[in-house]
């Protein structure tokens, strides 16, 4: 439900700024801290 859509979007969120501003390696860092901050959280 809500938890997936949020999720979806914020997967897609990083992934344009990344191919704008940062490498992929750094964009990838960025969302396995946020997975582990939300499975802690």
């Amino acid at each position: 439900g809500a938890f997936k859509e949020i999720q979806g979007s914020l997967a897609h969120m990083p992934a344009e700024h990344g191919a704008e501003e940062e490498p992929p390696a750094a964009d990838l860092d960025e969302l396995s801290a946020r997975r582990a901050r939300r499975s802690a959280g």
